[in-house]
Order: C-alpha cells, then structure tokens, then sequence
C-alpha cells in the first residue's frame, strides 16, 4: 500500500518539477549573463569588413592579409548558430513543460518523449559550442592572434544549461517509465531482447547518422541561413525576413523564375500524364505483338544519362542543322528556332519532357494490369461501351496509380533546372525565358555567392510545392478510389 501511494505522489510531484526545470532554463535563457554567445570576439569588427568584400579579388587579398581569418569566420558562424539552437530548443522545452504539467496531458508519455527529444538537442548545442570555443582557442593560438588579446571563454550559461539539459532528460525519462508501468505498457526487455534491439539499432544507425548530418542539419542550417545575409566566405550576419521581402517586392528576376516555373508545371504536366497514360493503354492491348520490346524502348529515355540526353536534344533542337527542322523542312514547313527563339525555349523543354515520360508509363501499365479482368466483364454484360469501361471502371481503380503520379509530377516539374541549365549553357536563355526557379536560386548561390537569399528562396519554393501538395491531398479525396472505402486504414 506504501508503495503505491509513493508510486502516486511521484507521479503528481514528477511533472511539476520537470516543468519547474522548464521554467528555470527558460528563465535563464533571457539572464544577459549566461548568453550562451555572449562572448563573439572583437573579430566581429574585421569580419564585417569581410562581409563587404564581394569580389574573389578582395577575398585573396583580404586572406594574404589575415592569414588563417576564414577559421574565425567559420568558428563565429558555429558559435552563433549554436546560440540560435540553444534559444530554440530552450524555447521548446518551455513550451513542452507546460504542456506536461497541463491537466489533459499531464500523463502524456508521447509529451514527455517530445520534452526528451528537445532537452537532448540542447544538451548537444552546448556541447557543440564548448567544442567550437577550444577548436576557435587552438587557432587563436595556432595563428599567434594571442597577442592581439583574442580569447575565446566558455560562458557560464553554456554549462548551466547542459546540466538543466541532461537532468530535465533524466528525469522525463524516469516518469515517462513509470507513466508506462502505471498503464501496463511497459515490458521489461529480458538479455537478447536487448541483444537484438542493439543489433538493429546498429543496422540503422548508417542511415540515421547519414540522415542526420546529410539531410537534417543541412536543411536546418538552411532554414537558419534564409535570414541571415550570407555570401559563403563572410560570417553571417541576421537579416530578419528582408531575404523575403527583397525577393517579393524588390527581385522582378524571381517573378520571372516563378512565371516560367508555373507555365512549365501547368503545360508539361498534363501533357505528359495524357501521353503517359495513352502509352500504357496501347501497351495494354494484348493483340499488339513486341510489348516487350516497345516497353524497353519507351523506359529507355529514364535510364540514359541526363547531360548526354540533353546534348543530344540540342543537336536535334538545332535551328539549322538539326534533326528536327530538317524533318520540317522535307514537309516544306519551316521550322523555329526553337531554343535561339524565347516563344519556342519552353515548348522546347516540354518536348524533351514528354520525350521522357516511359517511367510513369511503366507505372500505369502496371496499374491497369492490376484491374481486374471480372469488372470488365460485368460492365459488358451491363452493355458498358470502351469508353464507359474507361471511364467507370479502368480510371477509378487506378486511380491511387494517377494520384502518385500526378503528385510527383508537379513536385519534379517545380524543381526543374538539370534541362535548362545544359540548353541555355545557365544563363536563362533568351529574354531570360529558360531561367527557371531553381535555375535562378542555382544563380544566386553559386554565381552571386548569396547563399542567404538562395536559402530563402529554397524555403519558399518549399512552401509553395507543400500547399500545393496539400491541396491535392485534399481534392484527392473526391476522385480517388481506395479498396476498403472508408474503412482503410
């Protein structure tokens, strides 16, 4: 009976004092004292003048004159991003502490698994800054910079706050297994339990650490830089959302990429959905002799290299000595100049694409395959004609088919650039009439070097494939047909 009621008051007690910790690590946060970056050296002075230097010319110069400087650089940008982190997953933690403690979530092992996750991101932000301030102190004096008074310290607050960290986590993890023996969740691992859950964890930690460092952080570090003026060689400085609004107000260059980007998806799309689709119709007649053959040789496209591709499309492409103008001109039709001509760059492009579409044949092939030869059957006995069937029971059933390949097709038609950059040798052709989306953001980071504003442009290409992902996911709900109904799951 004792242990039950001391099993009961520690799961009263536990939330409150891990929203306490909350409490107090977010209260520390707004301490000026325990800044995490409170100690950003005076280089900030030199690394603003860096920050101006725009032309490869001024970066050698500026780095014959401070030998080792890109290492500060580099050192501040970490330590001012951990900073960032810090705040956030702090911030988070404060807000997944409060939830904790609420009456409706109070014993909510999925919040307190969030609150876990949080306090062990922060626990390695501070870690990765202590790490940063030695390597930037080896450099200091590596580079013999000590004499100019150049010290890095670690503050206080980066120490308070690992402990706040690893004990919030310590103690999220405890209630949590309490939480789960009180609902009879919890099942304690025998010895090869544990042997064969480390085995799989081993299994897939390449690809969680890949992830991790590939993919993840990348893209953090992206979403971060989108407001910060950043031309790769300089420390980043904040720049708010001006990244967006320069872009939206001030940039006629992005609303151009967008225009181009948008007739492309609107054309390109349908078009080769339509000629995909009437494709793997005619593949699927079974009085056609040589599918196999005609399958190889319309996948073909999907599998050669795409530079050599579209090499071989500009010499067809070719006003004067190309394939395709002179097939025109045997007709006595005189063909455009077809990628030279900024009415024709993009039709030109939608042609290659539909010169590609063997993949999403394939694809739907296999989807009408897949119809059962019964329903054809009862919709003849019904008098259904070859439309009807088409229409009432061929596009119905392979309807999940179309929907995946609808949606990928304007996720890839968003994201075009490998074509225009190779026919308009990335420079947007003709009255800028190739310069696509991702072609311009290619431009901006590599080119102009301002990864920032690339950054931005990145995130808001996002968000316009995502809403309109969204939007399809929601319509997709009136015409796509799944075996189950409602039922499935």
């Amino acid at each position: 009976m004792k242990e039950k009621n001391d099993q009961k008051s520690s799961l009263i007690l536990m939330p409150k004092i891990i929203t306490l910790l909350s409490i107090i690590t977010f209260a520390v946060l707004i301490i000026p004292y325990f800044n995490p970056v409170r100690f950003l050296p005076q280089l900030g002075d030199w690394s603003y003048l860096y920050f101006l230097g725009n032309s490869m010319q001024v970066d050698k110069q500026f780095i014959a004159a401070f030998p080792g400087i890109r290492e500060f650089f580099a050192n501040n940008a970490i330590a001012v991003f951990c900073g960032y982190f810090i705040g956030i997953f702090t911030v988070a933690q404060f807000i997944s502490g409060l939830f904790i403690s609420s009456k409706k979530a109070n014993k909510s092992a999925r919040g307190l698994m969030l609150l876990m996750i949080f306090s062990a991101l922060n626990f390695a932000a501070n870690l990765i800054l202590i790490a940063d301030i030695c390597s930037a102190n080896i450099n200091v004096e590596k580079l013999g910079y000590s004499q100019l008074g150049i010290r890095y310290e670690i503050p206080i607050g980066t120490v308070v706050f690992m402990m706040l960290a690893l004990t919030q986590f310590i103690l999220g993890k405890i209630y949590r297994k309490k939480l789960l023996i009180e609902k009879g969740l919890y099942i304690k691992m025998t010895h090869s339990q544990r042997v064969e859950n480390a085995k799989g964890y081993a299994f897939i930690a390449p690809y969680i650490i890949g992830f991790t460092c590939f993919t993840a952080l990348p893209l953090i570090f992206s979403f971060f830089s989108s407001f910060t003026y950043y031309n790769i060689t300089a420390v980043q400085k904040w720049y708010g959302i001006r990244n967006f609004t320069n872009l939206f107000t001030k940039d006629e260059y992005f609303w151009k990429s967008l225009y181009n980007t948008g007739w492309y998806v609107l054309i390109s799309v349908p078009l080769a959905i339509l000629f995909a689709m009437a494709l793997a119709l005619l593949m699927n007649m079974k009085s056609i002799k040589g599918l196999r053959y005609f399958r190889t040789v319309y996948y073909l496209p999907s599998v050669l290299s795409g530079v050599a591709v579209f090499l071989l499309w500009q010499w067809i492409l070719d006003p004067t000595a190309g394939l395709l103008n002179n097939g025109l001109s045997m007709l006595g039709i005189q063909g455009p100049a077809w990628l030279f001509d900024a009415k024709w760059t993009k039709p030109s492009l939608v042609l290659m694409k539909l010169w590609g579409v063997g993949g999403n044949t394939i694809i739907l092939l296999s989807a009408l395959q897949s119809v059962p030869q019964e329903l054809y059957d009862a919709g003849a006995v019904d008098g259904a004609t070859g439309m009807k069937k088409f229409l009432h029971i061929t596009l119905p059933m392979i309807s999940p088919t179309l929907f995946f390949v609808i949606v990928t097709g304007v996720s890839g038609a968003f994201q075009v650039f490998d074509s225009a950059y190779i026919m308009a040798n990335g420079t947007g052709g003709p009255n800028n009439s190739m310069l696509f989306y991702n072609l311009y953001l290619f431009n901006t980071a590599m080119k102009d070097q301002q990864m920032g504003l690339a950054s931005a442009m990145a995130w808001i290409l996002f968000a316009i494939i995502m809403v309109i992902t969204v939007i399809q996911m929601i319509g997709s709900k009136k015409w796509v047909y799944y075996e189950g109904g409602k039922d499935k799951k």
